[in-house]
């Protein structure tokens, strides 16, 4: 019975077309200061972006004075990384490379 109810409540569930919202961050707009945690799309023509073409970028920021950007361009294989203590959060340091 239990397993019944479950597997109902799972078959009426709403189809998620994404995980949560996402901001476009437009041409102009330095990734730098994109330190809210969450999905970003990038127009390509972003300061500080780590390729030529637009993609997507998703921010990791817990709290205090770490963060880390995941940057997919949509024109390359690999995804781009990094991580710092920028000042853009309070930190004392700079973001570290791509």
């Amino acid at each position: 019975m239990f397993i019944f109810i479950i597997l109902s409540q799972i078959l009426r569930a709403p189809t998620a077309k994404r995980a949560v919202d996402g901001t476009i961050l437009f041409d102009g707009i330095d990734l730098n200061t994109a330190t809210i945690s969450g999905m970003y799309r990038c127009s390509g023509d972003n300061p500080h972006n780590p390729s030529t073409g637009y993609g997507q970028m998703l921010v990791i920021h817990g709290g205090l004075d770490t963060i880390a950007q995941f940057y997919c361009p949509y024109d390359h294989t690999a995804a781009f990384v990094r991580t710092g203590v920028p000042p853009e959060i309070g930190g004392e340091g700079e973001w570290n490379d791509w």
